[in-house]
């Protein structure tokens, strides 16, 4: 009974409400309102606690790097992303084609644990010219040599915009380059890892974010109910009569 009180003691129990038909259409109209809220916090990231779907890592790309040269993208399986192995789903929110690995970027990474065997076949296939080493052009020899003392796993089809003398742009040049010259010193192999939607936890996310848009929601319209009938009710009907008890 005292829990219920909690939830009761504004109401004005001398007005008989029920009766008046104004009351009516604003209760219809209040209970509308509470869901159509819910709807617009639970469409809104600014209210959530959790983002969707929620996602979890398989495999690091150094998993699946072998002897044989292959794309990230011929790495990466249907239906999962790369990003950094210590990633949130909040990263995922960015489209998988504007993502630092994601997209075409991905056809454009090379990988094989015998990466320095395969620059020629690189060069030769994507028609690349010229070597990068820390943003200098280098000899094959100097660049076979920085990949091979670095150890790494993963060079790059990378590019830069040419400009003519007059000043307007002139084509791209394209430039192989390792990963740990362009990722922070870091190599894609041991840092980044693939990951896949997590249906369980989207679930329980989903679900728990429901119930905290719920608990939202009703304690806003709550303070409104409070406000209707010790506010606007005393507005119009002044304070409330108590009943005089018979004996």
């Amino acid at each position: 009974m005292k829990s219920k009180k909690i939830f009761t003691w504004f109401l004005r129990k001398d007005l008989s409400l029920k009766d008046r038909w104004w009351h009516r259409l604003f209760g219809v109209i209040y209970v509308l309102a509470f869901f159509v809220f819910i709807g617009i916090f639970f469409s809104s990231g600014d209210f959530g606690m959790f983002d969707y779907p929620q996602w979890k890592m398989v495999n690091t790309v150094g998993d699946r790097i072998n002897s044989d040269l292959n794309s990230l993208a011929s790495l990466t399986k249907s239906g999962e992303r790369v990003d950094r192995i210590d990633s949130s789903s909040y990263n995922f929110r960015i489209p998988e084609s504007e993502s630092l690995f994601g997209g075409y970027f991905k056809n454009d990474i090379y990988c094989s644990n015998q990466i320095h065997g395969y620059v020629d076949k690189i060069m030769r296939d994507r028609e690349v010219r010229h070597l990068y080493v820390g943003g200098k052009e280098v000899s094959r020899k100097d660049f076979l040599v920085s990949i091979k003392n670095i150890n790494t796993n993963c060079i790059f089809v990378d590019s830069y915009t040419q400009y003519g003398t007059d000043g307007k742009e002139d084509g791209k040049l394209y430039f192989l380059r390792s990963d740990k010259d362009f990722y922070f010193g870091k190599g894609l192999s041991e840092n980044l890892g693939f990951y896949v939607v997590s249906v369980p936890k989207s679930i329980l996310f989903f679900v728990l974010d429901f119930i905290m848009i719920l608990i939202q929601v009703s304690v806003i319209f709550y303070i409104i109910s409070i406000l209707y009938h010790k506010l606007i009710l005393y507005i119009i009907f002044g304070k409330e009569k108590v009943p005089v008890k018979k004996h």
